[in-house]
């Protein structure tokens, strides 16, 4: 037996393997939303408040903007078969 006619050790399903470039996808956009939005100053001259992205919308549209990121991540990491 050559090392050509050996089998994988483990099978997964082809859904289930991790995409290279959804995986950087996945982590700009994750450290998009952890990382500071915003700086909040009363003026040029004083230091700025760091705001997160979620600190600076609304309760729903930041529930609705979490789910979107957690959908898209998952789609950008998982190799989706083709539909042709």
């Amino acid at each position: 037996m050559s090392i050509a006619e050996t089998e994988p050790s483990t099978t997964r399903p082809a859904w289930l393997a991790l995409d290279k470039l959804g995986v950087l996808i996945a982590l700009v956009a994750v450290g998009g939303a952890v990382l500071p939005f915003a700086l909040f100053r009363a003026n040029r001259i004083v230091p700025g408040e760091p705001r997160a992205l979620l600190d600076a919308l609304p309760g729903f549209s930041s529930g609705l903007l979490v789910g979107l990121l957690l959908a898209g991540t998952i789609v950008a990491l998982l190799k989706l078969p083709a539909l042709a």
